[in-house]
């Protein structure tokens, strides 16, 4: 304790002595210094005597005199602030007083009579303008002439005695009453000072904020209510064009009619004419004929109105009845409820439609009849004998009257008859002949009776006569609408007139498109001796002509493709095509050898669209003038199958119709109708084209120009055989079987495939000829496989048609078709698959009514053989409960009960009524994994119904919870592993919906991932129900911006930019101005042939005029594509850099393609991973390499003739790679770069454009980060190449995985916000960090660290350690292979970081406790083995059960190996006995509550040696928590020392040792201990000691 309050007090108290040289020191603003300390401490030990003295050791006086003239020396040179020194107390501890001791220090001191004396006078002096100036602020009235007036005046403003101050000549005394008076006045006034200046303040940022507000809102509302006037005039644009729309088709349909019956008038004149023309002579009778002739004309016609009309008056009744019935759903009669399918009644529907029909018939009849007037006329002169019999051999035209099939009647079949038959299998699909098609569907319909639906709706209707003529037609109206009919009419004549011109003039000969398109082909000559000699003296003009390159070609070798390409891969395939052509041509081949080619032919075809062309015109030319019509028949064939597995492009279309058109016209026989094939699907086929080659199935079919018919199943085991052509998709199936089955509505109904490993959707766009060539595809792999390991046989496939889309679950359809396929699929729902909790008594009420449909009305004895079939009536769960004997009266009984005097379709009806009452009605289960932490069990069913998803269990069906789609944020498809992961809005309630007994609650959690190989089912179903999510499910981020239209204008300024980047390049020298080539293309012109050099005269011309101009030497060519090898580099570097440079750019060449031979191109594609990584690691050590590679990449990826080549595209591949990793150093280069792809991405159609756009968000992303040290591993190269994040697998403590996608700059921090987001760890969640683990050590990665150069390190080690096993000799033995992974988990246990309420921390630190307990981190008694045994049976088990139980297994999940063979059962039981009826949820706080008993239990523990004392064992634990490091014996609780984080001076880890100093500045000790986890005990360290000091 001293004078002055304000001061410090030192942390220990020392003696008077001691105590004043620290505060003196302190106070004097003199440090002590090094040599001070040095001086000290030489006098403390120096010898009181001279060198060579016999005394040699210091007596206690000569210490005691030394010590205190150093003292004083000490006080001599600083100056102390205090000169009493008071001792708190006798014992020397710090911050503890006497009272009595201190106050008896003070009196005898006489500091008690200072501190009176001190406050008898004036202690408080201030000068006087100090004083003016501090109080100024108290005076009213601030103009005196003397300083003693402004004094004095102050003093009596605050009224204070006057013997409370004086005033002298330069300072003011003051007493403590008068100086507290004034500070607390000047405080008021300057606090209303202060509160007054705030308040303007404020009231300026307030009225400036107001403004800023007011300004936000007005643009607001100005885009706002601009953004709506733009939706109301789209709307009303729309609404607009669908009115045109729809008044055009009205006046068209207007037009086609009147055409159509102007076509049969004139027909009708020209056949009179011819027949009249016939007739030599008149007769008088021929008016009568006319007459007759006109009469049944006029019968005709008015048979068609009234069959039209009583058709359109048919089906507005029904839909008038079906509307009334759906407007009394709630009062349903099931057995009047089909009561519309009966006889049409007599009252007569007006109908607008109707009477025009009319109107138009009566004014046609009408116009006939003049015209027939008109000609009986002009031929009455015409002998009647003659035209009696020319009529009567004539015999009178008739029109035509539409007839349609008429449905079957409804068959009752008899179960007895369906057993009885013998019914043989039939092929799911088979090859039918194109002539005998009709035929073969008669025999279907006439012999499987079984397969047909019952026609309940079609019954006879009375027709309902119409009356023509029946309303006043408006003069005006009829007058507009002939005008515009005349006016359609003279526009679709001079439309059709300058077509058929424009067809005559313009024929697109083949010829023409070989002049522009194709390459030039020199004739080939055999490599003969002879052949040899004369091919030197041969010109240059030995080229064949373009019209003998369109014809039959004699050889099987043609020197490169007919159509030029970019990618010699390409042309290298398309020789090999023409060879494999020449083979299946010549039928040499077997039927496989053949079907083999066919499939490579058309599957590179469907591959690479380049080749398309080449296909479809080696196929011309050797279709043209082939010598035999066998191998023409082959080429004809292979085209068919070609042309409806892809298209020719718009360049060759017109030329390829052409060709056909030809052909069809000089043609005959099969040949001919192979022509006219392939020209009717020129038309008629898809936008897209097919997926796999055809199978033997559809080569079989189309060489008898047939189709397949294929066979589709029902739920209820019927099937139904329909025609499939080679371009019908799934959806175009689904409408020919609604025609077939006579279904209404086909919304909701699918095909499916079933196959032998589950059943899979077809897509509405899937081809069904892709699914049956998969299926064939896959039987091939499968037989194969199994003559290898002698496996069984595959299944079969077979399509299966049902209801996919329930969108109005509760709600009974009106089409009676199908209401009985949706009564077979809740049979099959309920009997086969259980999806419906169904009890024991419902379930015989259905199986009742499904008696009552399949057998009929029950007789009076009915026979046990219908009910044998116990599994076809009841669930397997409910049948499993008692014999089959039992059920068999059971089951007859309920037939009696409920199925009894009830008509099939009012059956079908209450069974469908009674399964929609369930909520999981219209639900689609997929059985699913769950991968997280919950209540629940991990394997439970997702349900996806038409509102939103439904979590069930499996054995109950309960729902567990349910949300809708609104409520959905996002659904991911993990594209490397079968997760699919489901997040939910933050701003939706909590998933608190109970189980039903209360034992478990769904905490609040909005992440959810599910293991299943059934995600794209999943996802396709959800983008059904729900389109929004669309975005998320098929990953189309560039689908869901709105993409601004690029101008010509902005891709004009993004090429100036480009062209302003580059000019900056060569103004910085940083670009080498090329060298002169001159005498090298000189050289090589000279070897080029005439005819190649006067190709590329104009190309190259064409070239410097269009491509630009050339800046102070640099020419075009310098910055653009080139397929040629480079002899310079681009930059200024060395001549050893420029070598390297050359050889990375040969390297470039052949990972896209460019190499000399097709093998070198074959090496390369197999290691193009093995090549990017090569460039990486030449270029990213040194800076001048990597900015000549990326000006390299940029002119390999600038104006590539064709953009979506294969060259191009894996130029732009290898940047992607090259941006996601590393950026140039050179600042001029990275704009160029982004100049470059900012240019390229403006192309959103393009392939190029995407890898552009993905480019350039590599560089966004790769700025700023820290630089790689590792060149990039393959799957990361992979994962790049392909436009998607990387992807790798993070462990937990639980032993289970997840998927993660990232990014290639992703640092260890981004990856582990990805992680705690995926498993719903709060956002605010601290400590978490992800691990490296290598083997049995593990390192927590650095949070700037990136996760890529972790995996890359893992591939060269992996990579390094398989090469030298390779020397290894066989005698010798492997080495163990380490294992790498990542671990996410717990990595600072501080209480601040640390919340166990939420559910997945908790599970997640439980989880890190047992891997502690089971790997010896946790030291653990006996006593507590059991405890924890029996907590962990607790949540593991359940209740204890009376038998005693081997605890063994549960114990190796929470205790060391060690324990568990020892562990005591009788006690563990004994104590799970105590803990039954206590919830999974109290059992685990228990555990983490006995394992918080020990004050070490949030530590982290690791196993060191040390070797700097012998009172130590030599093993001990290292410790480390919030707190400090811990020494601990080995596997015991007794701690030998403990330093906190501020003792700790420094620390060095090594290899596999660790040094820490520890102490203060004075007195230092040294640590020094044995461990190969020294950098990670090092990096925990630093992270708690960074924590502590941001604390304090």
């Amino acid at each position: 304790m001293h004078d002055d309050a304000g001061r410090p007090k030192p942390q220990h108290t020392q003696t008077g002595a001691t105590g004043g040289i620290s505060g003196a020191a302190k106070d004097g603003n003199c440090p002590r210094s090094s040599v001070n300390d040095q001086q000290f401490i030489n006098t403390q030990y120096c010898s009181t005597y001279s060198r060579g003295s016999s005394k040699t050791k210091l007596t206690v006086s000569d210490q005691f005199r030394h010590q205190l003239q150093s003292l004083i020396d000490v006080l001599q040179n600083t100056n102390p602030w205090y000169v009493r020194c008071i001792k708190p107390n006798l014992e020397k501890r710090p911050n503890c007083y006497n009272a009595v001791l201190v106050l008896d220090q003070l009196k005898y001191l006489g500091i008690v009579d200072i501190i009176r004396i001190r406050r008898e006078g004036f202690p408080i002096h201030l000068n006087n303008e100090e004083f003016i100036i501090k109080y100024k602020c108290l005076m009213i009235q601030k103009s005196f002439t003397s300083t003693h007036k402004y004094i004095s005046n102050i003093l009596e403003i605050i009224k204070v005695s006057n013997s409370e101050w004086q005033i002298g000549k330069s300072k003011v005394f003051l007493r403590n009453v008068a100086y507290q008076l004034l500070e607390d006045r000047r405080k008021e006034i300057l606090y209303k000072s202060a509160v007054t200046i705030q308040k303007y303040w404020k009231q300026f940022i307030c009225f400036k904020s107001y403004l800023h507000i007011k300004k936000a809102v007005l643009t607001i509302q100005h885009s706002y209510r601009g953004w709506k006037l733009r939706i109301r005039f789209l709307r009303m644009r729309r609404s607009a064009i669908i009115i045109q729309s729809r008044l055009r088709g009205v006046f068209a349909r207007e037009v086609a009619t009147a055409l159509r019956e102007l076509r049969k008038v004139d027909e009708e004149i020209k056949k009179r004419e011819k027949t009249m023309k016939k007739i030599p002579y008149t007769d008088c009778n021929a008016i009568a004929v006319c007459e007759k002739i006109v009469q049944d004309e006029m019968d005709a016609l008015a048979n068609i109105a009234e069959n039209i009309k009583q058709s359109v008056m048919d089906n507005e009744c029904s839909v008038r009845n079906s509307l009334e019935i759906s407007t009394h759903q709630d009062t349903v009669d099931l057995d009047n409820i089909f009561a519309f399918l009966g006889e049409g009644s007599e009252m007569s529907c007006a109908n607008i439609l109707i009477e025009e029909i009319n109107d138009k018939m009566s004014h046609l009849v009408q116009d006939l009849d003049q015209e027939l007037e008109l000609f009986s006329q002009n031929e009455s002169t015409i002998n009647s004998k003659e035209s009696d019999r020319g009529l009567a051999t004539k015999g009178v035209p008739s029109l035509p009257e539409p007839t349609t099939r008429p449905p079957p009647p409804p068959t009752m079949i008899n179960q007895e008859i369906i057993k009885g038959k013998v019914l043989t299998p039939e092929p799911i699909y088979e090859a039918i002949n194109a002539e005998n098609l009709t035929n073969l569907k008669n025999n279907y319909n006439e012999n499987d009776n079984i397969n047909e639906f019952p026609n309940l709706g079609d019954k006879n209707k009375k027709s309902i006569t119409p009356t023509l003529n029946k309303h006043e037609i408006d003069p005006e109206k009829e007058q507009r609408r002939k005008n515009r009919v005349e006016k359609k009419i003279q526009e679709i004549n001079i439309i059709e007139e300058g077509q058929k011109n424009n067809y005559i003039e313009e024929g697109y000969n083949i010829l023409e498109y070989a002049e522009n398109y194709f390459n030039t082909h020199e004739i080939l000559i055999d490599g003969t001796l002879m052949a040899t000699l004369t091919r030197k003296g041969k010109k240059n003009n030995d080229v064949i002509p373009k019209f003998d390159m369109i014809v039959f070609f004699k050889s099987d070798k043609i020197p490169t493709s007919h159509i030029h390409m970019y990618d010699p891969e390409n042309v290298s395939l398309a020789c090999n095509i023409f060879r494999e052509l020449w083979k299946y041509m010549k039928g040499d081949l077997g039927s496989e050898r053949e079907l083999q080619i066919i499939q490579y032919i058309i599957g590179l075809g469907i591959e690479r669209e380049e080749l398309r062309d080449e296909i479809f015109v080696q196929c011309i030319r050797q279709a043209t003038n082939n010598p035999s019509v066998d191998w023409t028949d082959r080429i004809w064939l292979l085209m068919c199958l070609i042309i409806v597995a892809f298209q020719p492009s718009k360049q060759l279309f017109r030329y390829y119709v052409s060709f056909l058109k030809k052909n069809i016209k000089f043609l005959d026989g099969k040949l001919r109708q192979y022509a006219q094939w392939c020209y009717d699907n020129c038309k008629s086929t898809k936008a897209s084209t097919r997926v796999h080659p055809p199978s033997s199935v559809e080569v079989a079919a189309m060489r008898r120009l047939g189709t397949i018919v294929c066979r589709f199943f029902f739920l209820d085991a019927r099937t139904k055989a329909i025609d499939v052509h080679p371009t019908d998709t799934a959806g175009d199936a689904v409408q020919k079987l609604a025609a077939k089955l006579n279904l209404i509505a086909t919304d909701g109904w699918a095909i499916y495939q079933s196959r032998p490993d589950g059943e899979e959707y077809i897509k509405s766009f899937d081809y069904l000829y892709d699914i049956i060539s998969a299926w064939e595809l896959k039987q091939t792999s499968a037989t194969s496989f199994k003559r290898i390991s002698n496996g069984p046989a595959p299944g079969e496939n077979r399509f299966v048609f049902k209801k996919r889309l329930f969108k109005l679950t509760r709600e009974l359809s009106q089409d009676p078709v199908e209401v009985s396929m949706l009564y077979s699929q809740a049979v099959y729902s309920v009997v086969k698959k259980d999806e419906f909790p169904v009890s024991e008594k419902v379930a015989l009420q259905l199986a009742g009514l499904q008696a009552q449909v399949s057998l009929g009305d029950p007789s009076n004895q009915p026979k046990p053989e219908y009910y044998s079939e116990v599994n076809s009536f009841l669930p397997s769960r409910i049948s499993k409960t008692r014999e089959q004997q039992f059920w068999i009266p059971i089951l007859a009984q309920a037939h009696r009960q409920y199925g009894s005097s009830r008509n099939e379709l009012t059956a079908k009806i209450l069974y469908l009524s009674c399964v929609m009452q369930y909520p999981l009605y219209g639900t689609t289960m997929f059985h699913v994994t769950h991968r997280g932490y919950w209540s629940f069990i991990n394997n439970i069913i997702l349900g996806v119904y038409c509102d939103g998803i439904m979590f069930i269990q499996p054995d109950d069906k309960f729902v567990i919870y349910q949300f809708k789609y609104v409520d959905v944020e996002s659904i991911l498809l993990d594209p490397s592993d079968s997760f699919i992961t489901i997040s939910l809005n933050h701003n939706i309630p909590p998933l608190n919906k109970p189980h039903r007994d209360s034992n478990f609650v769904l905490e609040s959690q909005k992440c959810f991932v599910f293991e299943t190989t059934q995600k794209h089912e999943i996802g396709s179903l959800i983008i059904a129900y729900y389109p929004a999510l669309s975005n998320w499910i098929l990953n189309i981020a560039e689908c869901s911006k709105k993409i601004k239209g690029t101008t010509n204008e902005d891709r004009l300024r993004l090429y100036q930019n480009v062209i302003s980047c580059r000019r900056q390049l060569v103004d910085m020298n940083i670009v080498r101005k090329p060298h002169e080539i001159g005498g090298f293309l000189k050289n090589t012109l000279r070897r080029l042939s005439k005819h190649r050099l006067e190709k590329l005269r104009p190309e190259q011309r064409s070239n410097i005029q269009e491509n630009g101009e050339t800046y102070k030497g640099f020419s075009y060519s310098f910055w653009a594509f080139s397929k040629q090898q480079i002899s310079f580099g681009l930059s200024s570097m060395s001549e050893q850099d420029e070598s390297i440079m050359v050889q990375v750019f040969d390297l470039i060449l052949k990972f896209s393609g460019l190499g000399i031979s097709g093998e070198i191109i074959k090496k390369a594609e197999d290691e193009h991973i093995t090549i990017v990584q090569s460039i990486l690691e030449k270029c990213m050590k040194k800076e001048t390499l990597l900015n000549e590679l990326y000006l390299q990449m940029i002119k390999q990826t600038t104006d590539h003739p064709d953009a979506n080549s294969r060259i191009n595209l894996k130029n732009w591949a290898l940047l992607c790679v090259l941006c996601s990793v590393i950026l140039p150093s050179t600042k001029y280069i990275r704009k160029y770069l982004l100049a470059h792809l900012k240019r390229c991405s403006s192309d959103y159609m393009s392939e190029e454009g995407k890898y552009a756009r993905f480019a350039e968000a590599c560089v966004f992303r790769t700025q700023g980060c820290r630089r790689r040290q590792w060149t990039p591993s393959s799957e990361e190269i992979l994962c790049t190449t392909n436009r998607r994040p990387c992807y790798a697998k993070i462990y937990f403590m639980d032993g289970k995985y997840y998927s993660i996608e990232f990014y290639p700059s992703s640092t260890a921090r981004a990856v582990t916000e990805i992680i705690k987001k995926k498993i719903g760890l709060q956002e605010n969640s601290k400590g978490y960090t992800i691990y490296e683990v290598i083997g049995s050590t593990e390192r927590s990665l650095l949070p700037e660290e990136k996760v890529c150069d972790v995996m890359a390190k893992w591939e060269k080690y992996r990579t390094s350690t398989q090469q030298g096993a390779q020397y290894q000799t066989n005698n010798m033995t492997n080495s163990r292979q380490h294992q790498f992974m990542f671990l996410f988990k717990k990595h600072l246990f501080i209480d601040r970081y640390i919340n166990l309420d939420d559910t997945v921390e908790k599970e997640l630190i439980y989880h890190q406790i047992l891997h502690n307990l089971r790997s010896e981190r946790y030291p653990i008694t006996e006593m507590e083995a059991i405890m924890l045994t029996a907590l962990q049976g607790q949540l593991e088990l359940g209740d204890c059960s009376n038998d005693l139980c081997d605890y063994r297994s549960v114990a190796s999940h929470c205790l060391p190996p060690r324990f568990v063979p020892n562990i005591p059962h009788e006690a563990v039981a004994m104590h799970h006995q105590s803990l039954r009826g206590m919830l999974p949820t109290e059992a685990k706080k228990s555990f983490l509550n006995l394992i918080q008993s020990w004050p070490l239990h949030r530590s982290t523990i690791f196993d060191v040696m040390q070797s700097f004392t012998s009172n130590w064992p030599r093993m001990l634990w290292l410790a480390i928590d919030q707190k400090g490091i811990h020494l601990l014996e080995h596997r015991s609780r007794n701690i030998l020392c403990t330093h906190d984080f501020e003792s700790i001076i420094s620390f060095s880890p090594n290899l596999n040792s660790l040094m820490i100093f520890t102490g203060t500045e004075k007195k230092q000790s040294k640590v020094i201990l044995s461990t190969s986890q020294a950098f990670q005990i090092a990096t925990l360290i630093r992270e708690y000691s960074e924590i502590a000091k941001s604390t304090y």
